[in-house]
């Protein structure tokens, strides 16, 4: 399937269900209406009963999956990286190696050059001398690039998997990984799968290197980790594994396979583990911090038990942090996307955290940290300015309180009933009422019967979620007014020769010009840039300070004439965000949303390809009134 077909399935795709015209895919697209049904027979070729054809135009009727091709050559660039790393000591003869991995010499020797491109330079190089190729780097920057070997996407990880499998031929991995899962278990840890596989392809090189002879013989120093909680339990399941397949780990294998317990804790009560497992300098941190963001964002973090596992978390994050060990969170692009807000404070935190503890982490423990606010601010969420049913019914045999009861159950705490004929409840939203008289003099009422039918009911809720669309509607065009500012918008930007960094710049030099931040507002744009990219899968980038530290709020706006790699993603349309901190609850809500609208590609595409303000902002309003709906 071609670029234009999947680009044509990813439209249809996002607007599910309802028809669209060839003419609307033809502009989108790029194409002739023609081009468009020819395109469309091909997907119909491939994807049978999937797409529906008729005078209305076209719709999928199944959603179909857009699958990333795997790259060729993984599964040798896995099995060359683990051959090397077994043999890294004494290195690997170039003929045995092209032997074993069942290329040509001349094979061998480009995927040598690929993988010496992926390698992190800074820590990992390959040599080769004479016919013999050697992998050199300390042991933990071998075991970290091992790790991220185990991030990629596609079918990369099973690849490794089956390398390695091949590796120990006569030790089955998935027995190893039971091995070491009922250790764990017996120690009161229970582990993902993604955590456990992680151990057990160490454990799987570690048994291989030693039983060819290679074990670890170095004066590196694995710094203070004998006296840890990590290295008891490492040390207790590299004897179990020792005892079950009779190999001997030495002392040096020990501290760096101890390594991969790092942060894990065993079960037990919360508060007990807060006094127990929690130092009091990470607990005063942790503190210091919540207090900086309750002040910052005018969010609520006083509770208790919130704390309590955040705390416990930290100290987990601490000690990675200090081996440079890390764990993975398959969740991370979908949590940035899905809850832009809570994890924008989590980075917030993050930064707070990491200048107070002076230590380093990644997105995915700043996705975790997210997981716990989250699961907060859920608890915490209260359904603001509900929707006021004037009732009006039969005061006869306490008809009316029944009438009452059955709208509080069915619509919950999004109304509150009032007596509109009383003095003091003039206000209201919508009427509801038994009378049919009383619904013909009133605009816009809801006539239900005395004894309330499911109909009835239902009605009345779809008139209450269209007021209370409606509203929200209005509230978020309010915003767009009043944030998306006309003096600082770029159009169709020519990004040849420039950087995600000069673009930056450039925003926020406007932003400076027309005295909605200071100078140093860039200083922070760029340290939250650091902490986490803010570029989306979707095309677009909203780059915005670590803190609400502007003058005033503004939204600068910059479209681009071709995509510009930011971070991993090719971004078409940039979106710089400056907040004044007394604006913080207007901004939640309107962030929110915005982010929403542009993590839909096709939405970051049609607003990347408009010729103007005024377009963008009409645009913009039809897509949020669109998901709205």
């Amino acid at each position: 399937m071609n670029q234009r077909e999947n680009e044509i399935i990813k439209f249809l795709q996002a607007h599910f269900g309802h028809w669209i015209k060839a003419q609307e895919l033809a502009s989108y697209v790029k194409v002739t209406p023609r081009t468009i049904r020819n395109n469309i027979a091909e997907i119909k070729q491939q994807y049978p009963n999937c797409i529906a054809s008729g005078p209305q135009g076209y719709k999928l009727t199944k959603l179909i999956s857009l699958d990333t091709p795997t790259e060729t050559g993984e599964g040798r660039t896995a099995a060359l990286f683990l051959t090397l790393l077994k043999h890294s000591q004494a290195g690997s003869d170039l003929y045995e190696l092209a032997s074993q991995l069942y290329v040509s010499e001349s094979t061998l020797n480009s995927d040598i050059q690929d993988l010496r491109k992926v390698l992190p330079k800074e820590s990992l190089r390959i040599s080769t001398k004479k016919s013999r190729v050697y992998l050199l780097g300390s042991e933990r920057a071998k075991r970290k690039y091992m790790i991220s070997l185990l991030y990629a996407e596609g079918d990369f990880k099973e690849q490794l998997k089956l390398s390695v499998q091949h590796m120990i031929g006569y030790i089955s991995l998935s027995e190893l990984e039971a091995t070491i899962q009922n250790c764990l278990k017996n120690n009161g840890i229970t582990l993902n799968s993604y955590s456990l596989y992680n151990i057990a392809l160490h454990f799987a090189i570690s048994i291989e290197r030693i039983h060819q002879g290679h074990a670890i013989q170095t004066n590196e120093q694995v710094k203070d980790i004998a006296d840890t909680p990590a290295y008891q339990l490492g040390s207790e399941v590299a004897d179990n594994v020792s005892k079950r397949y009779g190999i001997p780990f030495n002392e040096k294998e020990k501290e760096y396979l101890s390594l991969l317990f790092i942060g894990i804790q065993r079960q037990g009560d919360d508060a007990s583990l807060l006094g127990n497992y929690v130092s009091p300098n990470i607990i005063s941190t942790l503190e210091s911090v919540l207090k900086s963001v309750e002040y910052t964002y005018h969010v609520d973090l006083s509770d208790r038990d919130f704390f309590i596992k955040l705390a416990v978390h930290v100290q987990s994050l601490y000690y990675r942090a200090k081996y440079d060990m890390s764990i993975r969170n398959e969740s991370t692009q979908d949590i940035k996307t899905a809850y832009p807000l809570i994890y924008d404070i989590s980075v917030y935190i993050s930064s707070l955290i990491q200048e107070k503890l002076k230590i380093n982490f990644s997105d995915d423990e700043i996705a975790f940290i997210a997981l716990h606010l989250g699961a907060l601010l859920e608890s915490q969420k209260k359904l603001k300015n509900p929707i006021r049913i004037g009732l009006i019914a039969e005061n006869y045999h306490t008809i009316d309180q029944m009438v009452r009861e059955r709208l509080e159950a069915t619509l919950g705490k999004k109304v509150s009933i009032v007596d509109p004929t009383a003095t003091e409840n003039t206000d209201y939203d919508v009427m509801v009422t038994t009378s049919r008289q009383t619904a013909s003099i009133h605009a816009g009422s809801v006539f239900i019967h005395p004894f309330p039918t499911s109909s009835d009911l239902l009605k009345v809720q779809n008139r209450v979620l269209a007021l209370k669309r409606k509203d929200r509607i209005q509230l978020l065009y309010q915003y767009i007014d009043r944030f998306i500012a006309k003096d600082l918008f770029f159009n169709q930007v020519d990004p040849a020769d420039l950087t995600p960094l000069g673009l930056r710049k450039q925003m926020v030099s406007r932003m400076v010009r027309h005295h909605y931040v200071n100078r140093a507002y860039l200083t922070s744009v760029e340290k939250r840039e650091q902490m986490s990219p803010t570029s989306f899968p979707s095309g677009v980038a909203v780059p915005h300070s670590v803190t609400l530290d502007a003058k005033k709020s503004g939204v600068s706006i910059m479209t681009l004439q071709e995509p510009i790699k930011w971070a991993q993603y090719p971004v078409r349309i940039v979106i710089m965000v400056a907040i004044d901190p007394r604006e913080s609850q207007a901004y939640n809500t309107f962030f929110e949303k915005f982010v929403e609208v542009l993590s839909e590609s096709v939405n970051a595409k049609l607003l990347s390809e408009v010729e103007g303000f005024d377009e963008f902002i009409f645009k913009l309003k039809s897509m949020i009134s669109a998901q709205e709906a």
